[in-house]
């Protein structure tokens, strides 16, 4: 708890109001309680749903999702920063869809840190060209996470399906030499990989490609079905590392599947208390793992502090604190263990 406190009075956008938000959040939390005072520390923000790749194991890539396609207008954007910027401490700018196919991206950015917010985005970097890298360098963004994923083309494009490895190395580049131009530290570069068949003998040279083109930070990630947890490997299989230290299932004789970690599931889920999704539509979610069908309430409607803490909301963690495993779309999610899944290599 110290630690937590000493951590948050050292982030460089500390105010008194996030950091008396951030101990009310954290009691809450603690204490699992229904109703959350204050705001939650951190929020996602869906730029857009819409995406120029098909992988496989999304559920945008894979078209299984039960909602339209769109894009958050500035506007609304603006919206929701106005209301939560004076407690929460960041948001993330991400979800089911490729943030930079939003037109107002950098706007978005650029509003988000007038207001004092660290900004993180993710992206597949199939649009960053040297606007764009010129622009969100200027515009202050915090982290940029990006999906290497392979160490030529077709190591990528077997998971990246329509992407072109190129253009990923082309806007790392960019970014990097933004960076330089503009005398500036920021945005720190994550390179993110899941390991599959395709590049698991090539760890070592997508290390040094990342540090070569500026990343800070090289991000290992397990192969998972982001769609639901798999009933059985077989959809995977060309996908699914040889090496069984890298696979996030594993599958007993009898054809069951179950996560490959030591940890043991708390059959709890802090996200409903501090990280909260908000989809381009207005639609809050209690994370980013659920796409579809759980629904708190709707932030353009009525506003965030309503929809936060919306009678459906209020239930859910009252659920939770008996137990995700009861509820179906909870029950498997991987958030208690989900540092397993990864390995972090700063470069």
């Amino acid at each position: 708890m110290l630690k937590k406190l000493i951590g948050r009075l050292a982030r460089p956008n500390h105010t008194w109001k996030r950091f008396f938000n951030g101990c009310l959040n954290y009691a809450a939390k603690k204490m699992a309680l229904p109703f959350v005072p204050g705001m939650p520390e951190s929020v996602l923000i869906e730029p857009t749903d819409a995406c120029n790749l098909r992988c496989p194991l999304c559920p945008t890539g894979a078209g299984v999702r039960q909602r339209p396609t769109g894009s958050m207008s500035l506007e609304n954007f603006c919206r929701i920063i106005d209301e939560i910027a004076p407690s929460v401490y960041g948001i993330a700018l991400s979800n089911y869809g490729e943030a930079f196919l939003n037109r107002d991206l950098t706007a978005m950015i650029r509003y988000a840190k007038a207001k004092g917010l660290e900004v993180n985005c993710v992206t597949n970097a199939q649009s960053i060209g040297p606007q764009e890298a010129r622009e969100i360098v200027e515009a202050g963004l915090d982290v940029l996470t990006v999906s290497l994923d392979g160490y030529d083309q077709q190591s990528y494009a077997a998971y990246r399906v329509g992407g072109e490895f190129s253009k990923v190395v082309e806007g790392l580049r960019l970014i990097k030499e933004q960076k330089a131009a503009q005398k500036r530290t920021a945005p720190v570069v994550v390179a993110q990989c899941i390991v599959m068949k395709q590049n698991e003998a090539h760890l070592g040279e997508i290390e040094k490609l990342a540090r070569e083109l500026g990343a800070q930070r090289l991000v290992l990630k397990r192969l998972c079905d982001l769609r639901a947890f798999p009933a059985s490997l077989d959809g995977m299989k060309e996908l699914l590392p040889r090496d069984p230290k890298y696979r996030a299932y594993t599958q007993g004789e009898d054809g069951s599947v179950r996560w490959n970690v030591a940890a043991a599931d708390r059959d709890f889920c802090p996200l409903a208390w501090d990280f909260p999704a908000i989809n381009w539509d207005g639609t809050l979610f209690p994370c980013c793992f659920i796409c579809d069908g759980l629904a708190m309430g709707n932030v353009f409607e009525s506003g965030f502090a309503a929809a936060w803490n919306s009678p459906r909301f209020r239930q859910l963690r009252a659920q939770i604190k008996k137990g995700k495993g009861a509820l179906p779309v909870c029950g498997r999610c991987a958030v208690n263990f989900y540092g397993e899944l990864i390995r972090g290599i700063e470069l």
